[in-house]
């Protein structure tokens, strides 16, 4: 991932450095543009929680673009707009923990017997992915060659899943009358452990998420429209997670071993989860028709005019 990262970053810089850097926008009428853009980098779901590590993984997002540019007074001000839109977004990351130990006590009155249950993993590493559906709403300021955009991203999770992988898993009961003795965990679940291997399952969490958005970088004119290149930054605003199910156990006396079921690593020990990706993004933008007359370059303008006479209308070169 990282050399994937790497290499798309020394491939938009070199085409900044190569780009000759102009004033792209030599109207002042309103305007309206739609674009398709694609965006990618690293994000994690900063889980959080005692003995929890959680590590950067790949993001990535396909944009569909909507924008609205306010009438300027003249051009020396900068285009004030509203961009929108949807986007599908993939986010990935790995959380670890060398150890997850928790106590369940049950108490059996038929048997006069309590019992207290203990479950021990170690080296667990939880693998999380999600795609998502986002809505953003945000303001853009375009001056010349360059632009920003800041505000929200909404997003709702479409898919969300988790897969385990861990070094051990054991279970122990004690009695009441302190006789301790194992009961070994076969064909049955234990921390995510399936007779020794890892396994795949749903991860369950919100139903939206918010983040703040911001998104900045420079645009060069490219078949008459417009490439924008730059980065973004994306932080989640609210806590995604409000506490994880309770493992539970599932025991029968009369037929042990005992069935243990643990949820995923972040659902078990996580007290907070949130949103953050960052990355390098790449748009293509196509300006809507208007009634200010066709697209034409500066320099076509120039020559036009100074053949004609005539000052000829223009959009804004996008």
């Amino acid at each position: 991932m990282k050399k994937i990262i790497i290499s798309i970053v020394s491939l938009a810089l070199a085409s900044m450095a190569s780009a000759q850097l102009k004033d792209l926008t030599t109207n002042t009428d309103k305007f309206q543009i739609v674009g398709a853009g694609l965006r990618v980098g690293g994000g994690s779901f900063m889980q959080t929680g005692d003995g929890l590590t959680a590590s950067l993984g790949l993001n990535g997002t396909v944009d569909g673009i909507y924008g609205f540019y306010f009438a300027r007074s003249d051009k020396s001000k900068p285009y004030i707009g509203i961009r929108s839109g949807l986007s599908i977004a993939y986010g990935q990351n790995k959380v670890t923990a060398s150890e997850v130990s928790q106590t369940y006590k049950a108490t059996f009155v038929d048997e006069g017997l309590d019992v207290t249950y203990r479950t021990i993993a170690t080296d667990i590493e939880e693998t999380n992915s999600r795609i998502a559906l986002e809505v953003p709403v945000m303001a853009s300021a375009i001056y010349k060659c360059f632009w920003a955009n800041l505000g929200v991203r909404v997003g709702i999770p479409i898919i969300s899943n988790y897969k385990q992988d861990l070094a051990s898993a054991s279970v122990t009961a004690q009695v009441t009358d302190g006789q301790n003795f194992d009961m070994p965990i076969e064909n049955s679940l234990a921390l995510g452990r399936v007779d020794g291997k890892s396994f795949d399952d749903k991860l369950e969490g919100p139903s939206f998420n918010v983040s703040l958005a911001f998104e900045g970088g420079y645009a060069m004119e490219v078949a008459g429209n417009w490439l924008m290149l730059g980065a973004y930054f994306n932080y989640g605003l609210v806590n995604n997670f409000d506490g994880g199910k309770v493992n539970h156990i599932d025991c029968d006396l009369n037929s042990l071993p005992a069935n243990v079921t643990v949820n995923s690593l972040t659902k078990s020990c996580a007290d907070k989860m949130g949103e953050m990706s960052f990355g390098i993004k790449a748009s293509y933008n196509w300006q809507l028709g208007n009634s200010s007359g066709s697209k034409i370059s500066k320099s076509s303008k120039s020559s036009k005019s100074k053949s004609s006479g005539k000052k000829k209308g223009g959009k804004v070169r996008f």
